[in-house]
Order: structure tokens, then C-alpha cells, then sequence
């Protein structure tokens, strides 16, 4: 119609009118604009006067609806300088002003919708988060495992130690997720000691589930890292009847190391120790685990004579050390013991390999092998005796045209030379020219 003057729809400008509205009531009046721009469409059929413009709401309206999606970026249009479309701006508020204005609304109101606590940035948030369990329907241990919830609990924890108290009753449930396990390893840092016993007391029964949970086993780590080793003995015990399914778990052997790490073997592990060491069969299987091999391990750092010998006496019982020495993980208990271990057990480990006569003994078979030539390196480096050393160089000679010409057998020359010097490497690498 020729009398209606040109005018843009409401969610792409602002219409002209003589009611101002304020920049700030614009955030809040999305659903006004809407109504507002289809009543006028259809004014522009039939008459030239403008429907008139309604209340918008407050912004609680929206806010109390978290269903509601506030698109507040939509009632500010850029024109191609980066002005923003308005014939009559608020006299009381830039434009900039106005976009900071518009864009802290919307902020706070997407905060409001995804989360019923306050704000992370209150500055009264530990007073709030004090009485968040009796103001709330969500309390602070659900918080906890939310992901704006756990960053801010791990800020506040150190600083607020007493918000520990709201989280009794929640432990099962925050050690088992993703967020919450880390609330749940910062309570159990900054708490006294009868507040961790209270904590930890609400995972009995859980500790062989736990151990074996992505998440669950650090909070257990964390556990038998800052408690005193006198509150330990219930997790011990529930390990215990399940403990070759917890060392051979890829999660539960990190446990079950802290174990080893932190507790007495005398008195608290006697019977641990004993479920895993006594029966060959197991040890055998723990030592050629990819998971059980890094306990054994963990086990033998501990350097206790008993565990040591009983390791040794497994693998070497059937016979078939060469077989551990070529394995990927059993290997790695086999350097260890090598490592470790003294007197007897180290003289039986040492005839199963070198011998004392013969030119093909198990050193000679395991030389170029990609695991076992570890197992070599080792035997050279531990050597003491002018007998043991002067048998080494013998093996070394005889099998020098094969460690000149293999990667592997490089390692072993370079190993020789660093304990023997160059005399039994040069006739090596003669013939291995040859």
C-alpha cells in the first residue's frame, strides 16, 4: 500500500515508534517482537496504522523456563559498517554499552537455564554453596558431579573445607563419575582424618568394583596414597579373595601397586602376598600378564627377599626360562629380578643362562631375540667374577658374526664394550666382516 512507509520486520531491526524501550528490556522482549512482527504483517494489508505494541514480560519469564531458548544475539542486527539497526537508541545506554548490557543477560541467563545453582563468579558463593542442600532439590554431592559443579568445588574445597560435611552420603556415586571422582580425591586431600574415615567407610563393599573403574581407581589411589595405612586393612581385605582379577585388570594393578607402595608387607599384605605368591600356576600367570607383570614388578622393587626367591623358583621350575626371557611382559620381571635379587637366587638365574660350560647355553638363543636381548644386557651389566665375566666373552666371541650383522645383536656389543672395554668386540667385528 502506497501510505505504508518502508519498515523492517521486528527481529531484524526496530521498528519506529514514539515508546522507547530501553536496550535492556529489548533482551528480554523476544517473544513480543515475534507477536509484534506478525500483527504488523498483516497491517500492511489492510490499513496504515500500527498495531499497537504490547508489554514485553521481565526476564524471569524466560529464565524461569529453561525449555525457552533466548536467541538475544537476534534482536541486534549489524548493518555492513557493524552499526547496529536502531532509529531510536536508548538515550541512557551506548551502543557498546548496550551490547555488554545485552550480552551479560544472556550469560546469566543461560547459566540459570542449565544449572539451578549459582553462579561460579558470586563472590558470596561459599555462603550460598553452605546452604545449597537445604535451599535446593539438588544437593551438594549431585552438584559435584556436574561439570561447572566440579570445577567450582575444586576451587572452594581448600578454601571452604567445611562443604566436605554435604558431601557424605555421595562417595559411591562420585567416585564413579568422571566429574565427580576428582571432587571426591580433593575431599579426601583436605579433610582431617576422622572425616576421611567417615568418607572411605562409605565404600565398603565397592572396593573391588571401584578398583576396576576408569574413574573409581584413582579415587582408591588417592585413598591409600593420604590415609594412614592402620585405615587400610578393610581395603585389603575385600581385595583379597578377588586379587588375580584385580592385578590383572588394567585399572586394579594401579591399585594394588599403591598397595605395595604404602603399606607393610610383614604385617598388613602377609596374606595378599600369599594369595598371589604361593600358588606357581598363578604367579606364573601374573608374571606373563600385560597388567600383572607391572605388579610383580612393583613387588620386587620393594626388594624383600622372600617374594624375590618365590618369583625366581616360578619361573625357573618348568624348565623353560627361555620362554620368559622371550615374552614381552614376563621379560620385563625377569630384567627386574636380575635387577634385584642376591645371593642364591641370583646364582640360580645366572647357570639357567650362562652356565658354566657349553657353547650354546640360553644366553647364546636369546641374544637377537627383540625381547630377550634385554634379558642379555642385563646378565652383562651384573657380572662381578674375573669367571663371570671371562665366560661372557667366550659366548660373545663365538657369537660374533651374528651380533655384527642384527639390530638387536648391536645392542649387545654396545653393552660389552661399555663393561669389558673393546678387546672382545674387535673379534667380534672381524668376523663378522668375514
Amino acid at each position: 500500500m502506497a501510505g505504508i512507509p518502508a519498515m523492517t520486520l521486528p527481529m531484524t531491526g526496530i521498528p519506529v515508534s514514539n515508546d522507547h524501550l530501553n536496550w535492556e528490556m529489548r533482551a528480554a522482549a523476544l517473544e513480543s517482537w515475534a507477536a509484534w512482527g506478525k500483527a504488523f504483517q498483516e497491517a500492511q494489508k489492510m490499513t496504515c496504522a500500527y498495531p499497537a505494541f504490547r508489554e514485553p514480560p521481565g526476564l524471569e519469564r524466560f529464565t524461569g523456563k529453561p525449555s525457552m531458548k533466548l536467541e538475544l544475539s537476534s534482536l541486534l542486527s549489524s548493518d555492513e559498517d557493524g552499526s547496529v539497526s536502531s532509529a531510536n537508541p536508548s538515550p541512557r545506554l551506548s551502543r557498546k554499552a548496550a551490547q555488554r548490557s545485552i550480552s551479560s543477560i544472556s550469560t546469566s541467563s543461560a547459566s540459570a537455564r542449565s544449572s539451578p545453582f549459582p553462579s561460579p563468579t558470586s563472590r558470596d558463593k561459599p555462603q550460598i554453596l553452605g546452604k545449597i542442600s537445604d535451599s535446593l532439590a539438588t544437593p551438594l554431592g549431585a552438584f559435584a558431579c556436574q561439570a561447572n559443579g566440579s570445577a567450582t568445588l575444586l576451587e572452594l574445597l581448600p578454601k571452604e573445607p567445611e562443604l566436605i560435611l554435604q558431601l557424605k552420603g555421595y562417595m559411591p556415586k562420585m567416585v564413579l563419575d568422571k566429574h565427580g571422582c576428582w571432587v571426591a580425591q580433593l575431599a579426601l586431600e583436605v579433610a582431617n582424618f576422622e572425616l576421611q574415615l567417615q568418607l572411605v567407610s562409605e565404600l565398603r563393599g565397592r572396593i573391588s568394583s571401584c578398583s576396576q573403574h576408569m574413574q573409581g581407581n584413582f579415587v582408591l589411589q588417592k585413598m591409600v596414597e593420604v590415609l594412614k595405612p592402620s585405615a587400610l586393612n578393610f581395603v585389603i581385605e575385600e581385595l583379597e579373595d578377588k586379587i588375580m582379577d584385580v592385578a590383572t585388570h588394567v585399572y586394579g594393578c594401579r591399585v594394588v601397586q599403591r598397595l605395595f607402595e604404602h603399606c607393610c608387607h610383614e604385617t598388613q599384605l602377609c596374606s595378599l602376598l600369599a594369595a598371589m605368591l604361593d600358588c606357581p600356576m598363578k604367579l606364573r600367570k601374573l608374571i606373563s600378564n600385560a597388567h600383572g607383570c607391572n605388579v610383580i614388578r612393583a613387588l620386587l622393587t620393594r626388594g624383600r627377599t622372600d617374594p624375590v626367591k618365590k618369583v625366581v623358583d616360578a619361573m625357573l621350575e618348568e624348565g623353560k626360562v627361555i620362554n620368559f626371557a622371550k615374552n614381552r611382559h614376563s621379560s620385563l620381571v625377569l630384567e627386574k629380578c636380575l635387577e634385584v635379587c642376591e645371593g642364591e637366587s641370583r646364582d640360580r638365574l645366572w647357570q639357567a643362562f650362562i652356565g658354566e660350560d657349553g657353547t650354546s647355553p640360553p644366553f647364546m638363543q636369546i641374544m637377537l631375540d627383540r625381547f630377550g636381548n634385554y634379558i642379555a644386557q642385563r646378565l652383562i651389566n651384573i657380572s662381578k667374577s674375573e669367571a663371570e665375566m671371562q665366560r661372557l666373552q667366550e659366548l660373545l666371541q663365538a657369537a660374533g658374526p651374528k651380533l655384527g650383522k642384527s639390530p638387536n645383536g648391536k645392542h649387545i656389543i654396545a653393552a660389552a664394550e661399555k663393561k669389558f672395554g673393546n678387546c672382545p668386540m674387535k673379534m667380534a667385528g672381524r668376523n663378522g666382516k668375514n
